[in-house]
């Protein structure tokens, strides 16, 4: 039994592990959506102004 809970202590840390890079993806991910939708309208405006 004790060998099974830290297989099963180990299988749920690189869960957690997996599961937070792919929120830090997602995150860093949406940073640049926003940054480019920003770029984006700073240009717009710019072209719009000329």
């Amino acid at each position: 039994l004790p060998e099974n809970m830290d297989m099963t202590k180990k299988a749920v840390t690189t869960a957690l592990m997996e599961a937070s890079k792919i929120l830090k993806l997602q995150e860093a991910t949406a940073l640049m959506d926003a940054s480019n939708i920003s770029k984006l309208a700073e240009a717009t405006a710019l072209i719009e102004a000329s």
